[in-house]
């Protein structure tokens, strides 16, 4: 039984990458055949998802004796930290504003110039990121894996390697989409992994804490749609976010840790006093 749930996850991934890989070759040969007037964001919303998508397919397999209204019904249930949420979402607003300010320091330039600010580019900006990453690939990232792999190999270890399937999985946009080549585009990988497999690690802890979707789609989003206002290069900016938000997941890592052993010392407490 074992055996054939962890063939199903691995399957499970392998059609995820797939069906991904394959909208982003269809929209790279659009792009190719009608230039950038092409509908890129509404390619880019099917491809994003996908994950989803596939989960749904193959829910029976996965989820066994559980109707799809059930599974996310439960999945969106609990209550939420709100306390928790507000504190996630400034930290990420922090971060994305001190790299932005390194940036601006760096090239001796305005922090304005480097961020497109009017209401209409806000407002499409939000509706993208809302519409698109947020909630197209939660479900199937830390709605049905990060249990899986957090119950085999802990938050932490899970949530890493739930960030290095959840990174390489963007392999195609480093190549098609990215725009960097050479020493650049080795930059932007390095760069683009530390980033996403730290919010992985942050999304990870906070989900684990406060088991309601909402959380890993909002944490998801904020980093979205906080990129989507920079006007500069890509490039420049997570150079600096990538070890801020390594800094940020170390931070989280350390205070898991300490409420964990919290817990463990109060469970240790109440059984000798039985």
């Amino acid at each position: 039984m074992l055996n054939t749930r962890k063939s199903y996850n691995i399957l499970f991934v392998i059609c995820t990458y797939s069906l991904f890989w394959i909208s982003i070759m269809l929209m790279g040969g659009t792009i190719f055949i009608f230039g950038e007037k092409a509908p890129m964001d509404a390619l880019m919303t099917f491809s994003s998802w996908t994950p989803t998508i596939v989960l749904m397919v193959l829910f029976k397999k996965l989820v066994p004796n559980t109707a799809r209204k059930d599974f996310f019904k439960k999945l969106f249930s609990p209550h939420i930290n709100g306390w928790m949420l507000l504190t996630v979402t400034v930290i990420q607003l922090l971060v994305f504003i001190l790299g932005t300010c390194i940036v601006s320091f760096q090239k001796e330039i305005s922090v304005l110039s480097l961020l497109n600010l009017s209401l209409p580019m806000v407002l499409y900006s939000l509706f993208i990121s809302l519409i698109q990453g947020a909630t197209g690939e939660e479900s199937c990232w830390r709605g049905y894996l990060f249990p899986v792999m957090a119950k085999k190999s802990g938050v932490i270890k899970g949530s890493i390697l739930l960030g290095l399937i959840w990174v390489f999985w963007h392999t195609p946009l480093w190549f098609l989409s990215s725009g960097y080549t050479g020493l650049d585009l080795v930059t932007y990988i390095t760069a683009f992994l530390v980033t996403v497999v730290s919010t992985s690690v942050i999304i990870g802890i906070c989900y684990n804490y406060n088991r309601n979707l909402i959380v890993p789609m909002w944490i998801h989003l904020m980093m979205n749609f906080s990129l989507s206002l920079y006007g500069g290069n890509l490039l420049n900016l997570l150079i600096y976010l990538s070890p801020l938000y390594a800094l940020t997941a170390f931070g989280f890592c350390l205070w898991h840790k300490k409420i964990s052993q919290k817990f463990n010392n109060d469970v240790i407490s109440e059984r000798m006093s039985e």
